[in-house]
């Protein structure tokens, strides 16, 4: 669930309410700070870990090979883990940034209505 209002006390509102509904039951969360309830095999025993933590193990053990390739004009154009994940913080920060800038926009806007 996304919540497009950015005024201060409707999203803190919104916050409390996920956390407070969503927390024992859920699987999912679309909030960063969001927590959900783990699906946890009892034979299996890893410990369960982020998709950011696996992304950096992954670098870590494969940064200069090859994580993605594709054809492009009949040649193989390929990134290496470490590419990948440079690439993927980039856009991550862009995605932020926006954010950001939307959130700071519209505040504005209902502050000078």
């Amino acid at each position: 669930m996304f919540l497009y209002c950015f005024s201060p006390g409707i999203f803190q509102l919104h916050i409390t309410l996920t956390m407070v509904l969503y927390l024992p039951e859920s699987l999912w969360t679309s909030f960063a700070d969001g927590r959900v309830r783990l699906r946890i095999d009892n034979s299996c025993p890893q410990t369960p870990i982020t998709v950011h933590q696996m992304f950096k193990d992954s670098l870590e053990k494969y940064g200069s090979l090859n994580a993605l390739a594709s054809k492009k004009n009949g040649k193989w154009e390929k990134i290496t883990f470490s590419e990948y994940y440079c690439l993927s913080r980039k856009a991550a920060k862009s995605f932020l940034k926006e954010l950001l800038c939307c959130t700071v926009s519209e505040t504005w806007v209902q502050r000078s209505a």
